[in-house]
């Protein structure tokens, strides 16, 4: 649990409850709050959000209801796991709710399920739901696409923009889709779909996390020798540049972050570090080494 906690950031750890039924494996109260290469395995809510957080390259995994909040809450490039409805939102118009940029959404189990609901609890509406995807990856999602929206649902907001199945890449049918939900298109919505796409619009302030390098950078020799191919593995927000070197010394047009070498042999991996940068640091691996036979 973070209770009133901000500024937090958890990198590349697991969270999971041992319990059963109502059992988040993390609740997180607070303000600018980041999780980077997290996952996070409960029973139920698996994830609860009370105050603004920006996720990234995470894994969730629940039963149903897997995120439950207030919000606001921005998912980038993370994949969801859940055994029923993946989220019930209940912020209010203070804030936004739920916006997936690059995200996945897998269907535990057998059967379909539904990205999202706000049903009427105890009385109470949530009239301003927000789930917004833009660029999702689906499985497993029921053709209606989204579950039980209460009261009035003038200004919720569950709204899709380029869904594509898991399976083959392709376009979701979207026909079927409740007709109290929407699709956003670039013709007729250009500028709410870049604002979905920033995380300053969603939250009221911009991430930012200097470079953590997750790791000693790993090279694999190809079947033969042929060529040896190092790749590293890192936690930057936004995402960090990449200057390979070799002793040291700049490798030009090594900026990706995988490094391949041609006619490499076992012993060379030492020679190679990285060097991962962006506008709040930079940071310098230690030198590769040779993983696999």
């Amino acid at each position: 649990m973070g209770d009133n906690s901000s500024g937090i950031h958890l990198v590349n750890l697991t969270i999971k409850t041992t319990l059963r039924g109502q059992a988040e494996g993390l609740l997180l109260t607070g303000d600018k709050n980041i999780l980077s290469h997290v996952t996070i395995m409960g029973s139920g809510d698996a994830l609860q959000v009370n105050g603004s957080v920006f996720i990234t390259d995470s894994l969730i995994v629940g039963d149903g209801d897997t995120i439950l909040g207030r919000g606001p809450a921005f998912f980038n490039r993370t994949e969801l796991q859940s055994n029923g409805v993946f989220m019930w939102i209940r912020n209010t118009s203070a804030n936004h709710g739920n916006v997936f940029l690059d995200c996945t959404f897998r269907k535990r189990g057998a059967g379909t399920t539904e990205l999202a609901r706000a049903p009427m609890n105890n009385g109470r509406a949530y009239p301003y739901a927000e789930a917004v995807l833009i660029n999702a990856k689906l499985e497993g999602v029921s053709p209606v696409g989204w579950g039980a929206m209460g009261g009035d649902t003038a200004n919720m907001h569950y709204w899709e923009f380029n869904s594509t199945n898991v399976s083959d890449g392709k376009p979701i049918d979207v026909s079927q889709r409740k007709p109290e939900s929407r699709q956003l298109t670039i013709e007729k919505d250009a500028e709410t779909i870049a604002n979905y796409n920033n995380p300053t619009y969603v939250l009221g302030w911009t991430p930012a996390m200097a470079p953590i390098i997750l790791g000693l950078p790993e090279a694999v020799i190809s079947e033969g020798g042929r060529s040896m191919t190092i790749r590293v593995k890192v936690a930057a927000i936004p995402d960090a540049t990449y200057q390979w070197l070799d002793n040291g010394v700049p490798i030009q047009g090594a900026s990706m972050w995988t490094l391949t070498i041609a006619n490499a042999k076992r012993a060379d991996a030492s020679r190679y570090s990285v060097r991962v940068s962006n506008a709040s640091g930079s940071a310098t691996s230690d030198r590769a080494v040779v993983t696999g036979k």
